[in-house]
């Protein structure tokens, strides 16, 4: 089994992600990390992502509209709100909403 190295950037980069209180695009992460480490090819971004992704250590998000977006994987299951308005992302915990997926899908079908 190969050895995973722990290289600076993808210490930024899951520090970036696990910090995030939104998902994340590709492109913001490649900016975010851009900022700390200037030289970082947005090549290197997306394949740590994808090695993340593999790892189950971040969630891929496929909204239509937005495109692919990624959050930590550490965090408890929720749903998002989209603001029409200003396109701003806020987590809905299910609790909250006494929202329960199981019975819900039950009542669907």
């Amino acid at each position: 089994m190969r050895e995973v190295r722990q290289t600076k950037t993808k210490q930024i980069i899951s520090e970036i992600i696990s910090h995030s209180q939104a998902p994340l695009s590709l492109a913001l992460v490649y900016k975010k990390t851009s900022k700390h480490l200037p030289h970082t090819a947005f090549s290197t971004v997306y394949r740590i992502l994808q090695q993340f992704e593999k790892e189950k250590k971040v969630v891929p998000i496929n909204w239509r509209q937005r495109g692919q977006l990624y959050e930590w994987a550490g965090h408890p299951h929720h749903h998002h709100l989209i603001c029409e308005n200003c396109d701003s992302v806020s987590d809905i915990d299910d609790k909250t909403l006494k929202f329960n997926e199981r019975t819900q899908n039950t009542h669907l079908h």
